[in-house]
């Protein structure tokens, strides 16, 4: 199967990350967000190309955000 197809066959695929964040002894909030189609499609085809979850990559987004915006505050 190739990753368009997984992509395709596992559209509601259980979230892997979550386990792995209460594993870690930090609280954990769940958010849903509205994306466009195409806009999911491609971050979940990034997330696949780099073996994490979508949950990972938006994750790994934010904070790296977050922290250029912490550091450019100081």
């Amino acid at each position: 199967m190739n990753r368009m197809q997984l992509l395709q066959s596992s559209p509601k695929a259980a979230v892997h990350a979550l386990p792995l964040m209460k594993d870690s002894g930090k609280s954990v909030k769940k958010l849903s967000v509205l994306l466009s189609a195409e806009l999911h499609l491609r971050a979940k085809r990034q997330a696949l190309l780099n073996d994490q979850s979508l949950t990972d990559l938006i994750v790994s987004l934010l904070s790296n955000y977050l922290d250029s915006v912490d550091s450019a505050d100081q």
